[in-house]
């Protein structure tokens, strides 16, 4: 069932757990998050975590997450980026399979 058309593309972003090829997988993202000092930071890491199951390339999502916090406070890129980098090796982990090079 797609839930997101574009002029280009009917894509099905959430697939069904009995419908994925991916084992279902959890984690403790928030406990993450507060290894970088903010609890905010876990939905960055579960961008990252989700980055390399998408039908794109992780390094797209890494690029908008980047793009997101360029012009932010000074540090909150490196912040980010380290939380993303972090969701995508614990869900490699939790896999593994490793990452996928971005």
């Amino acid at each position: 069932m797609p839930i997101f058309t574009t002029p280009f593309a009917q894509l099905d972003l959430i697939r069904q757990p009995d419908q994925a090829n991916d084992p279902l997988q959890a984690f403790d993202a928030a406990e993450i998050a507060q290894e970088f000092g903010d609890i905010r930071l876990g939905n960055t890491v579960m961008l990252g975590a989700m980055s390399d199951h998408l039908p794109f390339p992780a390094a797209v999502l890494r690029d908008a997450v980047a793009a997101r916090f360029a012009h932010k406070k000074p540090g909150l890129l490196d912040m980010n980026m380290r939380a993303f980098d972090a969701g995508r090796e614990r869900a490699a982990a939790l896999t593994g399979q490793g990452c996928v090079a971005a």
